[in-house]
């Protein structure tokens, strides 16, 4: 639903995502994570837990972002 500009997500509140990317990556690497949305849905502060993962690029109607951490 949103994201800011460090690739701090935040979606309905489930953690599916979350539990998905956190799986052991031992034998393959973990994939780049892009993120399209509108550039409304880009703020300036998101509540972050410490099992949140980040997206690298978040992608806008307006520009192309590479988040950095």
């Amino acid at each position: 639903m949103a994201f800011t500009r460090r690739g701090e997500r935040l979606g309905y509140g489930g953690g599916y995502y979350d539990r998905l990317l956190a799986q052991d990556h031992a034998e393959t690497r973990r994939p780049v994570l892009a993120a399209a949305a509108y550039c409304l849905q880009v703020v300036d502060y998101l509540p972050q837990e410490a099992t949140d993962v980040r997206v690298a690029w978040i992608i806008t109607e307006h520009e192309s972002m590479l988040c950095l951490t």
